[in-house]
């Protein structure tokens, strides 16, 4: 009953906030980081929140002009309900009943979970599937990221089962059509992360056109880098006028080459000179994985089934999903 009157005393408060930060934007914003510190009480919110009043007080931050664009191109309940999923139900709720686990059961869980998905055997899998995000639920894991080949209706199907989970829907450009985006739109814990290609700009405006919520990827090798470092990338990327700006590692770049990123991803997000959010998705779920319970971990499946660390790319082909239950495979291969 708490939590439930904590939710709904939340999501009133940042119904309101989205409707006067049309008006007032700077204002808006600062006051509702302000009041979300002071109410913050587990180590993630209080990271998050400090972090975002620090930028917040650069009155020249870009990240105001992406506050504007967001709240006027994206539909309010969508905001409301995939930042719910993600802040109260997966960094909040979640996060306290991953650290009470990891304590009493002695392994480590992931926050989120990736997972690799091929269009053609999909229908096959979908109850395993179905059945691993009732298991990491279980665990208190809420933020799913899916990496599809050719995005079919049926996988929203899965999703619609999971209202309460904020998943990321990773995929190129040109698999994404009218009847995918209008699947979309009817859902608004879900959030696109579309390919930079030379189809992106217009898909981007047809999800604007939607209200959507939406992000851009560019997975990247070692002869990149210098267009990331030197910001060309980051120029190219932003003209889609996305929410996040995502940064994938080849599975051949070196550890020393996704560093060099990551630190050139910190050091963009605190310039605030581009207005997006620009997201290493390996070293920032892997820094979040940290603040939810101190201990670094990540974890994926792929379209086999098999279990993958994040980090390196380290295949477990003794853990499958399809043949052993989440909780099995966490205490396997990530004890304490």
């Amino acid at each position: 009953m708490a939590a439930n009157t904590t939710r709904i005393l939340i999501e009133t408060i940042v119904r309101k906030t989205l409707r006067d930060i049309q008006n007032a934007p700077e204002r808006s914003i600062r006051n509702l980081v302000d009041m979300a510190l002071n109410f913050s009480k587990g180590r993630f919110q209080k990271s998050f929140f400090e972090g975002a009043q620090r930028m917040l007080a650069n009155e020249h931050s870009a990240y105001y002009p992406l506050v504007r664009n967001v709240v006027n191109h994206v539909d309010h309940e969508r905001l409301l309900r995939f930042g719910m999923n993600i802040g109260y139900n997966s960094c909040t709720l979640g996060a306290r009943k991953i650290r009470e686990i990891e304590t009493s059961e002695s392994f480590n869980i992931p926050w989120a979970l990736f997972l690799e998905l091929k269009a053609d055997s999909f229908a096959q899998h979908a109850s395993s599937y179905d059945s691993l995000i009732l298991q990491g639920k279980e665990l208190g894991i809420y933020t799913w990221f899916l990496c599809m080949d050719d995005i079919r209706t049926d996988i929203f199907d899965l999703m619609k089962k999971h209202d309460d989970c904020a998943f990321g829907l990773i995929c190129n450009a040109q698999t994404i059509g009218d009847e995918i985006l209008d699947e979309v739109a009817g859902l608004n814990h879900i959030m696109l992360s579309v390919q930079m290609n030379e189809h992106t700009d217009a898909l981007c405006a047809k999800m604007r056109k939607r209200k959507l919520l939406y992000a851009v990827h560019t997975t990247y090798s070692s002869s990149d880098l210098k267009d990331i470092l030197n910001d060309n990338m980051l120029y190219d990327m932003q003209s889609a006028l996305a929410s996040f700006t995502v940064l994938i590692p080849d599975a051949d770049c070196s550890a020393i080459e996704r560093e060099l990123v990551f630190d050139y991803v910190l050091r963009k997000r605190g310039e605030q000179k581009f207005s997006t959010i620009i997201w290493d998705m390996v070293y920032d779920v892997l820094s979040i994985d940290t603040i939810v319970s101190e201990d670094s971990c990540s974890a994926g499946f792929g379209t086999d089934g098999t279990l993958f660390t994040l980090a390196d790319r380290k295949n477990h082909p003794k853990w499958n999903l399809f043949e052993h239950d989440l909780q099995t495979i966490l205490k396997n291969c990530f004890p304490k």
